[in-house]
């Protein structure tokens, strides 16, 4: 379905968008932003097992789509904004949001290297690759 291999058939990957906050001089201040991806193989809502191999499978698919998108969306601008990829190795979580279904995470962290400037023309620019990149390859905005 989404994935592209059949052994992660009926696989579902939605994501969304987060403003990211730091502590600057005593005071929170947005310094860019968070795309959240939550990944899930089975619609059983007691699958939790973190050590399922279709979890670890699926969620190192979307840890390497992730890593690829951050390291486009930065191209020429990696001087002046900054990508992390965060992958909790043992996290399975459910949401109400997701029909309490088990998920995956994976985060992808855009700063700006200026925290005064969270929201500058590169910041919009990085964020319109990730999203093509997300509608792109079929997942579902929450």
């Amino acid at each position: 379905m989404i994935m592209k291999n059949e052994e992660l058939e009926g696989t579902e990957v939605f994501w969304h968008l987060w403003p990211c906050y730091d502590m600057v001089q005593d005071k929170w201040v947005q310094v860019g932003m968070e795309v959240e991806l939550d990944g899930s193989h089975s619609s059983d809502p007691n699958h939790i097992a973190p050590g399922c191999c279709q979890c670890r499978q699926l969620s190192g698919e979307l840890e390497r789509f992730a890593a690829s998108v951050a390291r486009r969306s930065l191209s020429g601008m990696e001087n002046r904004l900054c990508c992390t990829v965060d992958v909790p190795r043992t996290a399975v979580v459910t949401s109400p949001r997701l029909g309490e279904r088990w998920y995956v995470p994976v985060t992808i962290t855009l700063k700006s290297r200026e925290r005064e400037r969270p929201e500058d023309a590169d910041m919009t620019r990085a964020l319109a690759q990730i999203k093509r990149a997300l509608l792109e390859r079929g997942f579902l905005e929450r």
